[in-house]
């Protein structure tokens, strides 16, 4: 069909061109019937970056598998599949074997069809989500576009690990080539906007989530990355609380974090009480939902519920972390988690030496992305517990870390409450006086202690 395609055009393929134009499907229409349910699946669980589509396209992919054992594209997926449940899952559903199989899965793929895209994709992720291995996962994600150098996926995914590497201007270059040929990838858009936010161009990154919207108006993480834009760039909590709207749990999650600015907590309970207590809404980054229920408490004064509810998040942290395999940089967030609620409850020693753990950890990730996250969360964690000048040097080196731009920026130094317990400290004036251009117009007047963080996942 391909050849009849490029006659009646009068394009002449090439030998490599041929078989890549020609399709991968299998020869069964029950593994064909059972892998395009699974794509569909895998295609919601990817837009919306939450895993239960994905688990319900695993067993998918693998009925394929059995209806056609050679059914080479079903297996690639199958391993992407795998890797994604890795990466933006918690240590559920055993993914240390998951890891191994997605490895070996990719690595079937390649040997059986040395010229499928898709194989040479799945290759790179589970070294990606499921190892941290950048290198190997700019290999496989160069073989790809060796085979296909036009191919939007490929680019894109070669950007997701650029970013990681601190890359960032390098990213941009490949994320809007790959958007050029995919005009209609609502993730591809929104992960550009995303490297742009990560290097503070706040305009650019409005561009590319109004294109997300566009293309997909329920998409709750451009809506919230949106928001986090409006900001970031301006101070503006009432301005960010209008451009996140609708009911996602991940949008819900963000607005909690805009009514904590806002020092309205009570308000933000009721919030956080209506979102689901699941691993795909309180995730490794984002902690257990009892950590932000305590956080809140506290906040309101009330230290004997936000004192029960760190005891849950304590408990729960150290079992995720016993399950949590996959890229260092997931240990450091847990590891923030439990020095955050260790904290919380008083044992400050405990606190501090996991504060340690969790940034030298992510220091040594090599994740140039998520580690000024991590950064952020432990300096909040050292004003937390009434260190004054490791969380204030740390703060600062994290606000000069190329990258934070994804998560924070100077002019939350004003709105953050958790910040209260450092405001009168001398090197924290001096900061503020540094970055006094990006002062809010308006501030919050009643100061108190404590600090929440809510972060999404990403590619």
């Amino acid at each position: 069909i391909a050849q009849k395609v490029a006659d009646a055009l009068q394009a002449k393929l090439t030998p490599m061109e041929s078989p890549q134009l020609a399709t991968f499907m299998s020869h069964d229409a029950a593994a064909n019937d059972l892998f395009l349910r699974a794509e569909y699946f895998a295609s919601r669980g990817s837009t919306n970056q939450t895993m239960g589509p994905v688990r319900q396209a695993i067993p998918l992919y693998r009925q394929a598998l059995a209806a056609d054992p050679n059914f080479a594209l079903a297996r690639a997926k199958l391993s992407n599949a795998e890797s994604a449940l890795v990466w933006f899952g918690s240590g559920e559903n055993d993914a240390r074997q998951l890891v191994a199989d997605a490895k070996t899965l990719a690595e079937q793929a390649v040997a059986q069809q040395p010229d499928l895209v898709e194989a040479h994709l799945a290759l790179g992720y589970s070294a990606y989500w499921g190892r941290g291995d950048y290198a190997a996962a700019l290999k496989a994600f160069n073989a790809a576009l060796t085979l296909r150098p036009n191919d939007a996926g490929a680019l894109a995914s070669k950007a997701f690990v650029l970013r990681r590497q601190g890359r960032f201007d390098t990213a941009i270059d490949a994320l809007k080539r790959a958007t050029a040929l995919d005009p209609r990838n609502v993730v591809i858009a929104t992960v550009l906007g995303l490297t742009y936010q990560d290097v503070e161009r706040h305009a650019e990154a409005t561009q590319y989530f109004r294109q997300a919207l566009d293309l997909d108006p329920e998409d709750g993480q451009a809506t919230s990355l949106l928001s986090l834009n409006v900001l970031n760039s301006t101070g503006d909590v009432a301005r960010a609380l209008a451009a996140a709207t609708g009911d996602q749990p991940q949008v819900q999650l963000w607005r909690v974090t805009l009514l904590t600015y806002q020092r309205d907590y009570r308000q933000g309970l009721a919030l956080l009480a209506n979102v689901p207590d699941t691993p795909d809404f309180f995730s490794y980054q984002t902690g257990p939902k009892a950590l932000q229920l305590a956080t809140l408490y506290r906040l309101m004064g009330d230290s004997a519920r936000a004192r029960d509810f760190y005891g849950q998040a304590l408990v729960q942290s150290r079992a995720r972390l016993a399950g949590l395999v996959g890229p260092p940089i997931k240990q450091a967030f847990v590891w923030n988690h439990i020095a955050a609620a260790e904290a919380g409850l008083g044992q400050t020693d405990a606190a501090l030496k996991a504060i340690v753990r969790s940034q030298a950890i992510a220091s040594a990730s090599g994740d140039h992305a998520y580690a000024p996250a991590v950064a952020l969360s432990n300096a909040q964690v050292y004003a937390q517990a009434g260190r004054m000048d490791p969380a204030v040097t740390l703060l600062a080196e994290t606000l000069a870390m190329p990258g934070i731009g994804e998560f924070y920026s100077p002019v939350l130094l004003w709105l953050d409450p958790a910040w209260d317990p450092v405001r009168n400290d001398p090197r924290f004036k001096a900061l503020l006086k540094q970055y006094a251009k990006d002062r809010p117009v308006a501030t919050a007047t009643q100061p108190a202690s404590g600090s929440i963080t809510a972060r999404k996942g990403k590619r």
